[in-house]
C-alpha cells in the first residue's frame, strides 16, 4: 500500500481510486440482504438465474456503491465507477478519491467495508478509473 502524489492540478497523472472490486457471488448476496424487491423467482433454471443475475448486475453495482457510499460516507467518484484491474474493468466501491486526497483508510475501515459488501478479506488497493 502507499500514497499517491497527483492531484486535481496536476491533469496529466490518470485519476486513481483507493477501493474494493464488487465481486460477482458476493453482490448477489448483499442484494438478497438489502434488496428484497430484487430476489429472483424460485422457479428458474440454473440457466435462466444466472441470466436473470446478469441482467440486473449493472443496477446491483449501482446498489452496493451507493448503499457504501451512504453508509461510510465514501466519495462518489462517477455513479459507477469502472477500474482497470489488469486487463479487465471491474465496478470498484472507492474509498479514496486521488483527485480530493491520497490519506488511505485503516486496515479496519477497509474491513469494515467490504464486510458490508459481503466480502470480507477483501483488500483494498489502487486502482486506474477507466470512463469509457
Amino acid at each position: 500500500m502507499g500514497t499517491l502524489t497527483s492531484s486535481r492540478k496536476s491533469s496529466r497523472l490518470p485519476r486513481m481510486v483507493y477501493g474494493l472490486t464488487i465481486d460477482q457471488k458476493a453482490m448477489r448476496s448483499f442484494s438478497l440482504a438489502n434488496d428484497p424487491p430484487w430476489i429472483p423467482p424460485t422457479n428458474l433454471s440454473a440457466e435462466e438465474l444466472e441470466e436473470w443475475w446478469m441482467w440486473r448486475s449493472p443496477t446491483l453495482w449501482l446498489h452496493v456503491i451507493t448503499y457504501c457510499t451512504s453508509e461510510f460516507q465514501l466519495p462518489a467518484v462517477n455513479g459507477l465507477t469502472f477500474v482497470w484491474d489488469g486487463d479487465e474493468r471491474k465496478p470498484v466501491v472507492p474509498l479514496v478519491d486521488s483527485y480530493e486526497t491520497t490519506a488511505i483508510p485503516s486496515d479496519e475501515e477497509v474491513a469494515e467495508v467490504a464486510k458490508y459488501m459481503h466480502q470480507e478479506g477483501q483488500r483494498a488497493k489502487w486502482y486506474q478509473v477507466t470512463f469509457a
